[in-house]
């Protein structure tokens, strides 16, 4: 981890941990930022590989170093 910083200043594709979770930015708003995550629920053919949420722009979140798609 690098360390806190503000989801806002993120960019598209980068990796970040937030209360134990890591979370993916997909794209960035006025007021927030929409992230996907992998869903632990998820079996082969059964519901969603990934969930969604947002963020204000101003949540500090644990950014991580790297943007490994394999991480996610």
């Amino acid at each position: 981890m690098i360390g806190k910083v503000e989801v806002g200043t993120l960019d598209m594709g980068e990796l970040f941990e937030h209360r134990g979770v890591i979370y993916e930015v997909l794209y960035k708003t006025d007021y927030c930022v929409r992230c996907q995550y992998p869903n632990d629920k998820y079996r082969y053919r059964d519901i969603w590989k990934y969930l969604y949420t947002e963020f204000s722009l101003w949540t500090k979140v644990n950014k991580l170093s790297t943007t490994h798609k394999s991480l996610v």
